[in-house]
This record gives C-alpha cells, sequence and structure tokens, in this order.
C-alpha cells in the first residue's frame, strides 16, 4: 500500500470537521474497519483515520508489521478489489485510509459477503430494494455527486454562505484552507464543485441551474383563482431554507396552546412539520426535472410540492418503513449542517407531530412527475381572535410603541417590524382598535394609524 505524508497539525484540524458521508473516525484497528471500507467504495469514496476517538480526541496507535499486516489483510478482503485504496502514517502514529469509490462496473463491493453504503455518518447494510435501485445496470453518477462544468470559485461562489454552512456545521472555518476543506467533505474533486456545492454555495441558484428555485403563493380560497401574494427563494440552500421557514411564520395563523397553567402561541401547523417536509422535498426531489418546488397557500390546506415522485422502489404505503434517497450526498451535507437527521425518518417524524398536536393528518400524491404533501388548515373563526378581556401582549406593547413615535403609521410598515403573519397583524390591530388605544385616519391611500387620544 502507498504511504504518504500528513502531519499532526492538519490531523488536530480534521478530528475537529465531525465525522460524515466521506469521514470516518475510529479509535482503534478492528475488524469493524471493513464494513467503512466496502461502504465508501459503495458511495463517494472517504477516508477513515484511525487514531481519533468519538469526542474528537486523538490516540495514538502502536503501528508494528503485525498491525499494517492486518490492516492489509482488512482491504484485501473487499470483494471485488479495490487496488486503488491507500493508507498514510502520520509521525508513526496514526493512520489514515483513503478509500476511493469504486468503478461503477464492480459496484456493489462486498466484505464478508454483505454489501454496505455509506448514509451520512454511518455505514449501514443495503437492503435488497437498495441494492437494486443503487446498482442496476447502467446506472449514472447522482445529480448531487457530478461535477458542474462552470462553477468555481472565481464564477458564483458566494463566501457569505460557505461562512453559514461552517457555521451550521459547527466547523470552525478558520481553522482550515476553504479549498483543501471542501475537498476533504467531497464538495469538490480536484477542484471542481459537485452540483451539491453548487446548491450550497451559489450566490444564485439560477445562474447555474433554470428553475430550482423555491416558489411560495398564497391564494385566496380554495384554488388558484385569485392570488394574494408570492414570493420566490432562489439564493445559496440554506438561506433558501430559512427564507421558507420565515414565509411560512408571516404568512400562517398562529394558535394558542394550553400547557398546564400556561399558554403560549404556535403556528397553526408547527414549523417542525413545515421544515421536514420542506427539507424532504429538497433532499428527495428528482434534480433531474427542470422545475421549482412549490408552496401553496390556500385556505383550506398547505400543499408542498416536489418535482419527481417517489423513485419506483417505494410507494406512498412502504415509505415509512423504507428509505431509498436520490441525493444522498447533499442529504449528507444537510445532515452535517443539522438540517436532518437520519435516513428515512421525516415522514414518521411528520406524522408524530400532527398526532402529538392533536392535528390531521398529512395527506400525500406521488405521481410520475411529482409528489405532494397537503396539511389541513382550520377554518378561520373567531376563537383564534385574541378576546377582548385579554391583557395586551408583547406584540401588541410593540405596534403601540412603533405607533406612538410615527404617527400615521401604515400597516406595511407595522408589518416589517411585527414578525407576523399578515392574518395575525390584522387581529392585532383589530384587538387596539377594539381597546380603543389606536385608530385608523385618512384615506385608504394615503392615512394610517394613529394613538387613539393623540388629537
Amino acid at each position: 500500500m502507498k504511504r504518504m505524508s500528513l502531519t499532526l497539525n492538519a490531523l488536530k484540524r480534521i478530528a475537529k470537521i465531525h465525522e460524515g458521508q466521506t469521514l470516518e473516525f475510529k479509535e482503534n484497528l478492528s475488524k469493524e474497519i471493513k464494513k467503512e471500507i466496502c461502504a465508501f467504495a459503495n458511495s463517494q469514496g472517504g477516508k477513515i483515520y484511525l487514531g481519533i476517538t468519538d469526542s474528537e480526541e486523538l490516540k495514538s496507535q502502536n503501528i508494528t508489521n503485525t498491525y499494517l499486516s492486518q490492516l492489509d489483510d482488512f482491504i484485501s478482503q473487499l470483494t471485488p478489489k479495490l487496488d486503488s485504496i491507500t493508507y498514510e502514517i502520520i509521525e508513526n502514529n496514526f493512520v489514515v485510509v483513503d478509500v476511493p469509490e469504486g468503478e461503477l462496473r464492480n459496484k456493489p463491493y462486498s466484505i464478508d459477503n454483505k454489501f454496505y453504503i455509506r448514509k451520512g455518518a454511518s455505514s449501514q447494510t443495503l437492503t435488497r430494494e437498495e441494492i437494486k435501485f443503487y446498482f442496476q445496470e447502467g446506472r449514472e453518477l447522482a445529480f448531487d455527486e457530478r461535477v458542474h462544468q462552470k462553477f468555481s470559485f472565481e464564477k458564483g461562489f458566494d463566501t457569505h454562505a460557505y461562512e453559514l454552512f461552517c457555521q451550521k456545521s459547527r466547523i470552525d472555518e478558520k481553522e482550515f484552507d476553504k479549498k483543501q476543506l471542501l475537498e476533504n467533505l467531497k464538495i469538490t474533486r480536484d477542484g471542481r464543485f459537485t452540483n451539491a456545492g453548487v446548491l450550497l454555495f451559489a450566490k444564485n441558484i439560477t445562474d447555474f441551474f433554470i428553475d430550482f428555485q423555491i416558489r411560495c403563493a398564497i391564494f385566496k380560497g380554495k384554488t388558484k383563482a385569485n392570488i394574494i401574494d408570492s414570493k420566490e427563494f432562489n439564493s445559496n440552500l440554506i438561506e433558501n431554507i430559512e427564507g421558507t421557514l420565515i414565509f411560512f411564520k408571516r404568512n400562517l395563523r398562529n394558535k394558542f396552546v394550553i400547557e398546564g397553567l400556561q399558554r403560549r402561541e404556535e403556528l397553526e401547523i408547527p414549523e417542525e412539520v413545515l421544515r421536514e417536509a420542506l427539507l424532504n422535498a429538497i433532499c428527495h426531489r428528482d434534480y433531474n426535472i427542470i422545475n421549482a418546488i412549490h408552496i401553496y397557500v390556500f385556505d383550506d390546506r398547505i400543499e408542498i410540492v416536489s418535482p419527481g415522485g417517489l423513485v419506483k422502489e417505494l410507494s406512498i404505503e412502504n415509505m415509512r418503513s423504507k428509505s431509498i434517497s436520490r441525493n444522498p450526498f447533499l442529504f449528507s451535507l444537510l445532515k452535517r449542517a443539522n438540517y436532518v437527521e437520519k435516513y428515512g425518518s421525516g415522514i414518521n417524524r411528520i406524522e408524530k407531530l400532527l398526532e402529538e398536536r392533536g392535528l390531521e393528518k398529512a395527506s400525500y400524491e406521488n405521481l410520475p412527475l411529482f409528489f405532494t404533501i397537503s396539511f389541513k388548515r382550520e377554518p378561520l373563526n373567531e376563537p383564534l381572535n385574541e378576546p377582548l378581556n385579554e391583557p395586551l401582549n408583547e406584540r401588541h406593547k410593540k405596534i403601540l410603541r412603533f405607533v406612538e413615535r410615527k404617527p400615521n403609521a401604515k400597516r406595511e410598515e407595522l408589518y416589517d417590524i411585527s414578525g407576523v403573519s399578515l392574518a395575525t397583524l390584522k387581529r392585532d390591530i383589530e384587538f387596539l382598535i377594539h381597546k380603543n388605544l389606536i385608530e385608523r385616519r385618512g384615506s385608504k391611500k394615503t392615512g394610517g394609524y394613529f394613538v387613539k387620544n393623540d388629537h
């Protein structure tokens, strides 16, 4: 096996990155390394660092001829053989095994008559359905793993998006050379970005992909006949996720939840549910279909529509117990950034959260070109309004202070400072008017809100 060099300081920095789709840490050499070798060969490749503990501390190895012979033996057990596996010995105390992705014509690789694949930070045994899906003859490289021909550090790369990813991933970006870190995470390959990297770090996704943004629309009624408002998110993936969640908060109604003697407000559809559904759409959509993710808010329901139906091995009936991702590499990067938890948990988490809140089950539609998840909204009625005998809450006080400071305040200004949905703002304004604290004066075009005793 080929032996190269890596400094101890470089190894300490790598230990802070955390395990992921292409990184595995082992405290000692053991037969457990075999499944990691097999999983990396069947996935995008990766590196196994021997001498890093689960707590990301360094633990020196006793590297003898016997130790290296055992490592060579473990590597040789991969079937078919992968001669391009190498390892480095670092200052005679640590070892890093570099496993490249195996050739498509030789997949699936096995070890001890078992097949493994990398899913996030763990190596898992392949099911029969996954073997058929991942390694059917002539299967192309997944979209998220392919190298983009035009995107580069000089063309389209957003440094802010990179810093945001590092922050979400709890990586101290000052500790690492940017290019080396992205290469280590396999986001770049020989300096060229994968499509997953473009989605994460593009200033504007539409500069490189047609119609890959997230489009949101609000409709009056139960059909698309009367659109009230719309919003489009076409920045990097993390900002698109955060922007869409803010869109939900601003445009859905709040409701009161009683817990013991306390009362709190939450969205009519819990934020955790909407977040899971949005991330499912992003991670499992078919990026070979040129279309945006669409979010529709109707009076009676919310729909999240992602391009591409379920992969053919899955159905609405079995999707809770089986998991096959179209974009495992992108999923692993969002998992690293702490947006998703584990493979196959999204739908189950959504249904559990809805049940805990006493809400109706989500409904699903699976078509060849689209997958839709729908959440039923409760009808708007008086119980959702703030009772008039209630004291002022912090939102009411915030609006009142603003109107005091700025007479003739416009609804748009109140919306900007309130941080709530238009429906909630409307209820708050009506509440303050009924309390005789504010009033509206002037014409529809130029008028605004004033403190009631300001005559």
